[in-house]
């Protein structure tokens, strides 16, 4: 595969474990660190706005308030970074369209280029639970010595600890110090502007377990690797998910429910190609497909047909 050469030569990018607390030390951001003034900045802003925001406003400030000028970013990395946002704090079936691009533009809007001491954003979501905001901080981070050359990290932090259990996830709203137990996110922003959120980049691992848990069930492994291919950062193995779901989609699928999620494959593949009509019109079809299908009992694809799906859609079409 195209990519090996990438992998040979930043195998530790994968280990996200491992460079997301180089980059950031003990997990404390490097500004905020150093001056005590930062952290009252950040835990002023937290004070105010915990109670004068309604339910899902949002409200964002930068610190300082002039930021270097933002890289230009690939918008479908971006996108499916926020989904993964909007999925760990349960917020796709709470927030109406407009209130998650509003979202969208607070927490993905400005990617800054480099890192910079005492550069963040912070971003408030107002009464995500018992009154308490939600907010989240972002900062450019520097990755390891073994992370390509001219990459560097978005890390971004969450006042909240997400813990799953048998009744759901619980989310516990702690003061805005940026320690290990809150949640945080870490991403790789590349030279050509691909944002790639951590739990994407490639790992030829997770290519050969697809490949043995697929078996012979051709359609399934187009599903699976296209998945892992569009979302990576290697550009080369974008053709070969086209080309893997179009194979795919030539035939009758007999499966229902492999039928749709290779339509939903190819609709994510169209929108990583700016293919925007030809997204929507797939969309349109997933859709329906969905609509007769018979009751369905997978949580994941009605999450992404009626709520996933229609968000990374709006994201992209607002763009062009």
């Amino acid at each position: 595969m195209k990519g090996k050469k990438f992998f040979e030569n930043a195998a530790a990018i994968a280990v996200i474990g491992l460079f997301a607390f180089l980059a950031l030390g003990s997990g404390t951001m490097e500004g905020a660190q150093k001056s005590q003034g930062s952290r009252g900045w950040i835990l002023d802003w937290e004070k105010e706005h915990e109670t004068s925001l309604g339910q899902y406003e949002i409200a964002y400030k930068d610190n300082p308030k002039s930021m270097p000028e933002p890289l230009e970013t690939g918008l479908f990395g971006r996108a499916n970074w926020f989904l993964t946002i909007l999925n760990v704090f349960d917020l796709q079936d709470k927030l109406n369209m407009e209130q998650k691009l509003q979202l969208f533009d607070a927490l993905f809007n400005y990617v800054p280029a480099k890192t910079q001491d005492e550069g963040y954003r912070i971003v408030t979501l107002g009464g995500f639970k018992n009154g308490k905001a939600l907010q989240f901080v972002l900062a450019s981070v520097g990755l390891n010595e073994k992370a390509p050359k001219g990459t560097h990290g978005l890390r971004i932090v969450s006042n909240s600890t997400v813990l799953n259990t048998d009744k759901g996830k619980m989310f516990t709203i702690t003061e805005l110090i940026l320690g290990t137990i809150n949640w945080s996110s870490l991403g790789v922003i590349f030279p050509d502007g691909r944002v790639i959120q951590a739990g994407n980049l490639s790992d030829e691992k997770d290519i050969e377990k697809w490949k043995k848990e697929s078996g012979d069930d051709q359609t399934l492994l187009a599903i699976n690797l296209s998945d892992l291919y569009i979302k990576d950062e290697i550009k080369e193995n974008d053709a070969e998910a086209f080309a893997l779901l179009e194979k795919a989609l030539a035939d009758p699928i007999a499966d229902p429910a492999e039928n749709l999620a290779a339509r939903l494959n190819y609709f994510l593949c169209l929108l990583s190609a700016n293919r925007i009509d030809e997204a929507e019109k797939t969309l349109d079809e997933v859709t329906e497909l969905y609509q007769n299908l018979p009751e369905q009992s997978d949580p994941g694809l009605k999450l992404a047909v009626e709520l996933e799906a229609p968000t990374l859609l709006a994201i992209h079409k607002r763009s062009f």
